[in-house]
């Protein structure tokens, strides 16, 4: 036997001898078990001798290398010992000739990076994966022909910091810098990334703009300077990066206006500029982007009425325009027909006027069930949000099932709840607090099996509380308070949960957990809710179809996917990335 693949599965215990006697294997692949115990590189080589692929990354496993003589080790072409407890970069590895993969991720190297090993494989390592270590600055000067041949490296989440000093080669594609101390990116993008598909610098302290040189990156995929310190504005020619499918801005300190550049061949899929200072209107150019999934601009200083040609965007999953000075109502129905949307934040603006029944009624991704979405579990649907639905901040942080959510909070909405809302019955969130809502609650929300959180507080509504919301096994979360509900509060397992304070400033409700009801008071169910908590309803990036990403960005994986763990990579890689 040449070849074992015993990877994803749950195998525990040591790792049994036996596999040693297989002396012909050339690749064994114990990926992400739980063996355990302590072994030496020695042995594996030794026994070895035409090992050719060795990946025991992801298990319980300790793995020492005793000696640092090179020949007692084959050159092999593909080692990963991602979470294998080393404490040091093993040194027989700068006498690795052949050595294309190297991962050495998850461990706890600690020090200065050897300034060897950018040099491992002598030109054929393609790819480095140092991440999630404590690794310090390199050594200098760095060896001539470094990165010579290096498609993908993967430096993040160590103790790197100052200006970059870790140069790519012009072969480059994907390169991963986040999590570190860096204050500055690649100085000329067009001299280093000409190839490149994927950046990260997110969660750096970068001073200064982003470089105009960006746009010579004309192959980009994929850019995340989330979180990195940047200030000044976005460079215009960002708007025709035509290859450009994932933008993340997030949590910087740009400011400006939102490039008009955008082309009619936009490949945009995620774009998101949330805690900004960014102003004036959306870019009418956006309506290009017309297979963009989620836009998030929230937090800004942007102002205008409801961007009508959004409608054009009938992909986008979410849309978020929270916290910004937007105005004026929803005029028709066109401005708010997104069959595909999941998640909507339009809180803490400037609208108004009625909700509109058939803008509800044309939210058809909201009232389909798990098993019928599009970005059900099957497709590793990704969403990423902070929300307060139990009146603290809670990060959702990998959703496997269909989520939902509306939050309209915080704007002059007046008139009453349509009923057509009972229809989203895949519905988890809905937040219409601090608005001149009147009417009743609308009994139709009893079809919201899915609902987690109802937010109404601070509206005029009147009327009873339905009956039919003490059937809601799932809500957690039921804030009524300071409208104008009358009658018994309804009795069910789930509503006497709720605390008091989550119905007061309605007088004319009764029964537990209120005051009792009196023989003249007493009607039939009502409800009332908190207090004047109009905490963050933060939505950080995107719920986002994993497979339109990938497709979208594919070209990023290239050669990788052709390796054995090249899949589970980039997919890990796009997880965090979105993570952010």
């Amino acid at each position: 036997m040449s070849m074992l693949s015993l990877g994803g599965n749950k195998l525990e215990g040591s790792i049994p001898m036996s596999i040693f006697e297989l002396s012909k294997m050339k690749d064994l692949d114990l990926l992400s078990n739980n063996f355990s115990g302590t072994l030496s590189l020695e042995m594996f080589f030794h026994k070895f001798k035409n090992l050719d692929y060795l990946d025991l990354s992801y298990n319980r496993l300790s793995i020492t290398t005793a000696s640092d003589n090179s020949t007692l080790f084959p050159q092999v072409r593909f080692l990963l010992l991602g979470s294998c407890n080393l404490t040091k970069f093993p040194i027989f590895l700068k006498n690795q000739s052949n050595l294309e993969e190297l991962d050495l991720s998850s461990n706890n190297i600690h020090g200065k990076i050897p300034n060897w090993i950018w040099k491992i494989g002598n030109g054929s390592l393609y790819q480095l994966n140092i991440s999630h270590n404590f690794s310090e600055d390199p050594y200098r000067p760095f060896p001539v022909n470094s990165f010579k041949s290096m498609g993908v490296l993967d430096v993040h989440s160590n103790k790197l910091q100052g200006k970059n000093p870790i140069l790519p080669s012009v072969v480059a594609r994907i390169l991963d810098y986040s999590l570190n101390n860096f204050t500055s990116m690649i100085p000329y993008f067009s001299s280093y990334l000409s190839y490149a598909e994927f950046i990260t610098y997110s969660s750096n302290q970068i001073n200064g703009n982003i470089p105009a040189s960006i746009c010579k990156a004309t192959y980009l995929n994929v850019l995340d300077l989330s979180h990195s310190n940047l200030s000044g504005p976005i460079p215009q020619c960002m708007g025709s990066m035509a290859n450009l499918v994932v933008l993340n801005l997030r949590g910087n300190n740009l400011h400006g206006f939102i490039p008009e550049t955008f082309l009619k061949s936009c490949s945009m899929k995620t774009f998101n500029l949330n805690r900004n200072r960014f102003e004036g209107q959306l870019a009418r150019s956006f309506a290009n982007c017309t297979m963009l999934e989620v836009l998030d601009v929230g937090n800004n200083q942007l102002t205008g009425v409801f961007p009508s040609w959004l409608e054009s965007m009938q992909q986008l999953h979410v849309l978020v325009l929270r916290s910004n000075q937007f105005y004026g109502p929803w005029r028709n129905q066109g401005e708010c027909n997104f069959p595909k949307l999941q998640i909507l934040d339009i809180s803490y603006n400037n609208f108004s006027g009625i909700l509109s029944k058939e803008c509800f009624l044309s939210w058809k991704a909201m009232m389909i069930n798990e098993k019928e979405s599009e970005w059900n579990q099957n497709d590793q649907v990704l969403g990423y949000n902070v929300s307060s639905l139990k009146g603290m901040d809670l990060e959702l942080v990998r959703i496997q099932t269909i989520f939902t959510s509306i939050d309209l909070s915080n704007n002059y909405f007046e008139g009453e709840i349509p009923g057509s809302i009972g229809n989203l019955t895949s519905l988890c969130v809905l937040n219409f607090s601090n608005n001149a809502l009147t009417g009743p609650i609308p009994s139709t929300f009893g079809n919201l099996t899915h609902l987690e959180s109802l937010d109404l507080l601070r509206n005029k509504l009147s009327g009873e509380i339905p009956f039919q919301l003490a059937a809601l096994s799932f809500l957690s979360t039921l804030k009524l308070s300071f409208n104008k509900l009358v009658g018994r509060f309804p009795s069910g397992k789930q509503m006497q949960t709720f605390p008091s304070s989550y119905f007061e400033g309605n007088d004319g409700l009764c029964g537990y957990p209120l005051s009792e009801c009196s023989s003249v008071s007493a009607k039939s169910p009502q409800n009332g809710l908190t207090s004047d908590d109009r905490e963050e309803f933060d939505w950080i990036l995107l719920l986002v179809n994993f497979f339109g990403f990938v497709m979208g960005a594919s070209v990023v994986i290239g050669p990788q996917y052709f390796w054995k763990r090249g899949r589970e990579w980039a997919n890990e890689r796009i997880n965090r990335i979105l993570n952010t």
